[in-house]
């Protein structure tokens, strides 16, 4: 793949830091994308949480993908947009299902919980990827992510009897979406697919459905944005737009299996996030359960790393 003048620069700029040998490692550069995603997942969702009183979580996830297409547009590849165009549509539809229904988890649940919630993601890409896309999942890392997972059930155990657990469900149902979206994404480059034709599916298809919504809709009709609100609307289209791309990249240069563990790695960005801006403090089960999961993550990136 031909790197843009921008990606040649980014690179020699790893190079420098941490050597030409580490960067030519394709674990090392999805490990790199798949944190840049995190952190701009992290920003989108304590945004959310500052200012719900000032925009429904419809019109946020419409004006994100509304915003990220602007963004975007000079930059997207329209050549190749037929090609498996019923793929790229199932995947458009389901991730409207998964920013809805995460967008609604993360507004509602404590930030730091939120993110562990979101953590499981990486079981069900992980089968998923096993599955479909017959990519070998040994047994030390089966260990390793039931390791991982106890961490999440120890975590869980502070939220058995809260008034916001049902929004546990929305969660859920947004991980196992957004790990479906995950596995089409995969399976679309190993076709040769660019990701940013990818790109264009993943956020036109997401605005169609929500403008349908909006639209169809009585209630959203009364709803007047104001300039701060349309302000709002654009930086957390533009952050969102960040998301999407950067994950892409990472499924492009490393296998599915190794970038679904790092999304543990979001739950260690949330909850200082949380504590700082929102003000909400973790229990002591809680950093218990965010060590296992952030130490299983580092096992999967040194041995995915001395495997490539």
């Amino acid at each position: 793949m031909t790197l843009s003048p921008r990606g040649r620069f980014f690179g020699r700029f790893i190079q420098r830091i941490c050597g030409a040998e580490v960067w030519k490692k394709p674990a090392f550069r999805g490990f790199l994308w798949a944190m840049c995603s995190n952190i701009s997942f992290v920003a989108v969702m304590i945004l959310n949480k500052v200012f719900r009183q000032e925009l429904p979580v419809m019109w946020l996830v419409w004006g994100r993908c509304l915003f990220a297409l602007l963004l975007v547009i000079p930059f997207l590849r329209w050549n190749n947009l037929k090609m498996f165009w019923v793929v790229q549509g199932i995947r458009g539809v389901i991730i409207a299902g998964a920013m809805l229904c995460s967008y609604t988890a993360y507004r509602h649940l404590p930030s730091h919980f939120a993110a562990l919630i979101g953590a499981s993601s990486a079981l069900f890409t992980m089968v998923l990827a096993r599955i479909f896309l017959q990519e070998s999942v040994d047994s030390k890392r089966m260990i390793a992510l039931a390791v991982g997972y106890c961490g999440v059930v120890i975590l869980l155990s502070d939220a058995i009897h809260t008034s916001w657990s049902c929004y546990v469900l929305w969660g859920v149902l947004g991980n196992i979406l957004a790990a479906t979206a995950s596995i089409l994404s995969k399976w679309l480059t190993t076709r040769s697919i660019h990701p940013q034709s990818s790109m264009v599916y993943g956020i036109v298809v997401p605005l169609m459905a929500f403008s349908a919504i909006l639209y169809a809709d009585p209630q959203w009709h009364t709803i007047n944005l104001g300039v701060y609100q349309w302000q709002l609307l654009a930086i957390l289209g533009s952050i969102g737009a960040c998301i999407q791309y950067t994950l892409l990249r990472a499924y492009q240069v490393a296998k599915a299996s190794f970038v679904a563990p790092l999304e543990y790695a979001r739950l260690c960005l949330m909850i200082p996030a949380g504590y700082v801006f929102l003000g909400e403090t973790p229990t002591f089960w809680s950093y218990i359960g965010g060590a296992l999961i952030v130490g299983i993550s580092i096992c999967f990136l040194r041995w995915e790393t001395k495997e490539c």
